[in-house]
């Protein structure tokens, strides 16, 4: 009985990659997001908490490519102005993968 058990672990382990590329690939940027709080907007000396805020970068990601860094605010992506943080959110998944 164990070996059954066994052999049935290890072809649904071999399924698994095959069932991996069927998902839906999304954009990833490789930061954390948050809002920006009126503190940083004060030491920025920006008229508005608009934007997305840096919250973190991910290593070897494309913002860590891009020479993002915590604490960066994004105010535009691509000629859209982005207003809250989750406008950097709803872009990023209008981009294609690749």
């Amino acid at each position: 009985m164990k070996k059954i058990v066994l052999i049935a672990i290890a072809v649904y382990m071999l399924c698994l990659p095959a069932e991996a590329q069927n998902l839906k690939r999304r954009p990833f940027l490789g930061v954390q997001i948050a809002p920006v709080p009126d503190s940083l907007a004060a030491a920025y000396n920006m008229k508005s908490t608009a934007g997305g805020r840096v919250a973190a970068v991910i290593p070897n990601s494309t913002a860590a490519a891009l020479k993002l860094q915590p604490n960066d605010v994004i105010l535009k992506i691509n000629d859209t102005d982005i207003n809250t943080f989750q406008d950097v959110v709803t872009k990023a998944r209008t981009f294609t993968t690749g």
